[in-house]
């Protein structure tokens, strides 16, 4: 398995797209660099915290209170009475949450025992519930509403309301089977009910109580009730805009995660950004059975044109894209000759040894080998594990002639015409729609389509090295990454044995 190495590219500061409810001490935009900061975002959580522990001693006694013993033995059979109309009634508001007009199915999880509302939504399948697993080892509180005008807030019912998670233990909190969906999985929600909607997205998955009157449709069963309501009448009882917001898999940054957001008022799904610490609800989203890629076409995008190169070396052919200013193949290379390129000899391979995996996503080369190191080498330019050598301005490497092994610079010109901003999702739009796992999948408007065998990190390597900070003379070697749960993109370092991809870039 290839390791994982992921280093943010330098981002410019971003603003966060969802906004942010004044009664909420919880969000906060954060600004994302290479070394992304969120200070602010500590003290948020530290303020959050503080607020938290001060409802939480009421909301605490309010649960103690309830599940404690009567004192006498006369007020009992009343408080049992009472006891059991509140359940009764705790029942039937949870159930009113589901639109009747939706044939829902359901999920039991059998880590918990806990049962699940399910609901198709074009070709996804949801929990139409927010999800309640308690992931050992972290805390999980129940969604919390609030009681009165005054801001006093108790738990409620977790099976009515789910759990809110911080991104870590979200990540741990769908069943097997399941996933927290990513990016793509609510890009592909949201243009399934567009059309349906008439544009109102947002109205079409929050449930038809809750919400401000009229506010909610719940046209396809996805049955969002906000995180912050009256629990008593499903009403507002004060002046603050009811919401919820969901987690995905999808970071755009250190320590930023996306998250989409439904607000009071607001038609359309908003996506942003969050702090990955803070708390908010999931739902879970069936895996699904995608189709088996028996071929390297099958990771194109059908609505792209691409163009065809042939290697002369070993008569491969290969699709290519035009992206701003540069021609890129489309697809990894996979040359193997060790005879006419003695650098390939003991230094490439194929995922798990499988040919086949070669054939779909190309090979892998250790970087001495996509460097072409022999033949530079008779250039005097001596590249390896512990031979720093400055690269010429242009390295064919293993590639074709006419084809060079990209640079730093090479990537960076890539980006800028992709978009390298946060909001502009730039690892989402270079991935293929299809191989990656949990839902990763990218929307490759631009036809670069890249994927990888393992259907985690898609690395390709970068004709840069840079040497050791100790004194031991051991040479880093560049790489560019992708990944399954990013919307970004990374520059690392790595050893130069380890074995990665090959995009060629046509010379100028």
């Amino acid at each position: 398995m290839m390791k994982k190495f992921f280093v943010g590219f330098v981002f410019a500061t971003f603003f966060v797209a969802c906004g942010d409810d004044p009664s909420s001490a919880k969000d906060n935009p954060i600004s994302s660099s290479e070394e992304t900061s969120l200070s602010s975002a500590e003290e948020e959580s530290s303020s959050s915290n503080t607020n938290a522990e001060s409802s939480s001693s009421k909301r605490n006694a309010t649960v103690e209170s309830s599940s404690s013993t009567p004192a006498s033995s006369s007020s009992s059979s009343s408080t049992e009475s009472l006891s059991s109309e509140k359940q009764e009634s705790s029942s039937s508001e949870a159930e009113s949450i589901f639109n009747p007009t939706i044939s829902y199915g359901e999920f039991l999880d059998t880590r918990d025992q806990q049962s699940y509302k399910t609901v198709k939504i074009g070709t996804q399948t949801w929990m139409a519930q927010n999800n309640n697993y308690i992931v050992k080892g972290h805390d999980n509180s129940c969604a919390y509403t609030y009681l009165n005008p005054d801001l006093e807030t108790t738990r409620d019912s977790c099976e009515k309301y789910g759990r809110v998670y911080s991104i870590i233990s979200a990540e741990k909190s769908c069943p097997e089977g399941w996933h927290l969906p990513s990016h793509a999985d609510v890009e592909t929600l949201i243009s399934y009910i567009t059309p349906l909607s008439n544009g109102k997205t947002a109205q079409a998955l929050k449930s038809l109580i809750g919400w401000n009157e009229g506010d909610g449709t719940d046209l396809v069963g996805f049955s969002a009730i906000p995180e912050n309501l009256d629990a008593r009448n499903f009403s507002f009882t004060y002046d603050t805009i009811p919401y919820i917001e969901y987690w995905t898999n999808s970071s755009v940054a250190s320590g930023a995660n996306i998250c989409f957001r439904l607000s009071a008022g607001v038609d359309t799904v908003q996506i942003s950004a969050k702090d990955n610490m803070l708390s908010k609800s999931v739902r879970c989203i069936m895996d699904e059975s995608a189709a088996p890629i028996k071929s390297k076409e099958d990771l194109l995008n059908p609505d792209i044109t691409y163009g065809t190169v042939t290697d002369p070396r070993d008569n491969q052919s290969y699709k290519t894209i035009t992206i701003g200013d540069q021609t890129w193949m489309a697809q990894n290379l996979n040359y193997a000759d060790s005879v006419t390129t003695p650098s390939l000899l003991g230094r490439s391979s194929c995922y798990e040894d499988s040919l086949k995996n070669c054939e779909i996503y190309g090979r892998l080369y250790s970087w001495t080998a996509a460097i072409d190191s022999v033949e530079l080498s008779k250039q005097g330019l001596n590249c390896g594990n512990h031979a720093f050598c400055e690269m010429p301005e242009t390295v064919q490497g293993i590639c074709p002639d006419g084809w060079q092994l990209p640079k730093l610079k090479d990537f960076q010109t890539l980006l800028q015409h992709v978009g390298t901003g946060v909001e502009d999702y730039p690892g989402l739009k270079l991935k293929s729609k299809v191989s990656w796992k949990a839902g990763g999948n990218g929307t490759d408007i631009y036809g670069f389509s890249l994927a990888s065998a393992n259907h985690e990190n898609a690395p390709l390597w970068i004709a840069e090295s840079k040497t050791s900070n100790s004194d031991d003379d051991y040479i880093y070697v560049r790489y560019f990454n992708l990944s399954y749960n990013s919307d970004s993109q990374g520059f690392s370092i790595q050893g130069p044995s380890s074995k990665y991809s090959v995009r060629c870039l046509k010379s100028k």
